[in-house]
């Protein structure tokens, strides 16, 4: 790899992540094992219970296996959704404002 080279990967996840969109998702974070991870939900208008038990796992899965995983810029249907559904935005590798 270059000097330039990006030492991540970054997704922009789509506005809508209905339960037809999970199989696509999965298979794009599982190409991506191993590399640290960054997932841009600020496009996200809609989401739904699989598309986050994918993220959820992938979280996790990234933590074991000590590589980073991080959630940014959750637009505000992202978050109202994990509220709703009883997910914190820690759960999804989301960190902290301010």
């Amino acid at each position: 790899m270059s000097d330039g080279a990006k030492e991540y990967s970054e997704v922009t996840l789509d506005a809508k992540l209905a339960s037809t969109a999970a199989p696509g998702l999965f298979a794009q974070l599982k190409e991506l094992r191993q590399q640290t991870v960054v997932l841009n939900a600020s496009e996200v208008e809609q989401i739904g219970v699989l598309c986050i038990q994918i993220i959820m796992s992938a979280s996790k899965t990234w933590a074991d296996e000590g590589h980073s995983f991080e959630v940014i810029e959750p637009s505000e249907a992202f978050l109202s959704t994990l509220d709703v559904v009883g997910v914190t935005a820690q759960e999804l590798g989301i960190a902290k404002a301010g």
